[in-house]
């Protein structure tokens, strides 16, 4: 069913309506145990992260008060005109945005690389630190579950990591920034 005959109820504004229009909900599990709410929903295209958390607010706030968390489990069926990189190309902020709701420090490295693609490998290019080095695990995780789970696309996620020239390092110890 189309995700406003689920929530008929649901007061929303054009713009949040216009988003989710197509969006179909096929199913809303919840948990006696913790009260959380999961609204598994599908779409066609990729829905922004500002967008569905606006409308997270709206259904806990008008439909499930009580509740614990109450979140999606999104599918994409994506046209053939998609691949890995031009759903980056066409996501990366929103994409951005979902990771930084996880972590900033994973964010902000993120937002600091390079990114390439070949094929389904992503490849970001970063400066070679320890931090960098220590949160790559985690990056490769996100990006690799998030195509493969929401937009059903294998990627494998590599570093390439540039060194950083002695002049820099120099430069950070003399500041104090080690």
């Amino acid at each position: 069913m189309k995700f406003f005959e689920v929530f008929d109820m649901l007061a929303v504004d054009t713009g949040l309506r216009d988003v989710f229009g197509e969006v179909v909900a096929t199913k809303v599990a919840a948990s006696k145990l913790t009260g959380n709410i999961t609204v598994h929903i599908e779409s066609a295209r990729p829905l922004p992260y500002r967008e569905k958390k606006k409308m997270l607010y709206q259904l806990k706030k008008q439909l499930f008060g009580a509740a614990g968390v109450v979140d999606f489990k999104e599918t994409c069926r994506l046209s053939a005109q998609y691949n890995q990189e031009n759903l980056w190309n066409a996501c990366a902020e929103s994409f951005l945005e979902e990771l930084a709701a996880q972590s900033t420090v994973l964010s902000g490295i993120v937002k600091g690389a390079n990114v390439s693609f070949s094929g389904s490998r992503m490849a970001f290019h970063l400066p070679d630190s320890f931090i960098n080095r220590e949160k790559s695990a985690q990056i490769r995780n996100f990006f690799e579950n998030l195509y493969r789970e929401r937009f059903g696309f294998e990627l494998v996620v590599t570093f390439e990591y540039i060194p950083i020239p002695e002049a820099e390092k120099t430069e950070e110890k003399e500041d104090g920034r080690t």
